[in-house]
């Protein structure tokens, strides 16, 4: 079962956690951790959605299933569900709308390997940018 960084404080929100780190799927995992880019105003932006900004959106939901007049609705598990796992997926649904890379998404690493030879001791420095060497130096 994979753990999502989606931040549940309540019973409820933690069993609609639970329930999608049990059932979505790679892709969907995907999505959830490190948003959307969607194009907006000219913009790309990065989408991000929480749960709860589903929460808002079920309540929507149930407004609309609700009778003229109603003061409530009452929804079935599998319905909630449903629209759980289709506000994740769905790109048009908006969440937090950030105009960076989001922060769990490193764009640098430096690595410094220390050996030896003959005596001597060097460090070596790399700068990798998504995976590729962009500058090496070794020091002694």
């Amino acid at each position: 079962m994979v753990r999502l960084n989606l931040k549940a404080d309540t019973a409820e929100l933690e069993v609609l956690k639970s329930y999608l780190e049990e059932n979505a799927s790679p892709t969907l995992v995907e999505k959830i951790e490190n948003g959307v880019k969607i194009t907006k105003d000219g913009k790309t932006l990065v989408n991000k959605k929480d749960l709860a900004g589903f929460m808002k959106y079920a309540c929507e939901e149930a407004r609309k299933l609700a009778g003229k007049g109603a003061t409530g609705a009452c929804v079935k598990d599998e319905i909630v569900f449903g629209w759980l796992i289709h506000y994740f997926e769905e790109e048009s649904i908006e969440g937090k709308l950030y105009n960076h890379i989001h922060p769990a998404k490193f764009l640098a690493v430096v690595v410094v390997l220390a050996f030896k030879s003959k005596g001597m001791q060097f460090l070596n420095y790399y700068i990798l940018i998504y995976g590729t060497i962009v500058y090496s130096v070794i020091t002694q």
